[in-house]
């Protein structure tokens, strides 16, 4: 999970979430990653997805930085974009613990 600097819109429409959604395909790809669940909002974005430990900065790292240079550009803005973290490691294993309990 991640959202816009200031609860800001990262995605202005239906153009921006498909070529969001094409950058999650592409490094789920290259990174051999698994993507079981996904949510995109205007204001931030939930995924639920399983990436080895080594390839975990390629892979939201590379999605997120992407798709800051595309928008940039396409919008003409600039600056800080993300304000959130995301979710990874022992926090994700207790989640899946509760939820499979």
């Amino acid at each position: 999970m991640n959202r816009g600097i200031n609860r800001g819109a990262i995605f202005e429409d239906d153009a921006d979430r498909r070529y969001f959604t094409d950058l999650v395909k592409n490094y789920r790809d290259a990174c051999g990653a698994s993507v079981y669940h996904w949510a995109w909002m205007d204001t931030h974005y939930h995924m639920l997805a399983e990436v080895v430990f080594e390839n975990l900065r390629a892979f939201l790292g590379g999605i997120q930085q992407s798709y800051v240079q595309y928008h940039h550009k396409r919008h003409r803005s600039s600056g800080v974009f993300w304000q959130g973290m995301h979710i990874c490691g022992a926090e994700l294993a207790e989640l899946w613990t509760i939820l499979l309990a």
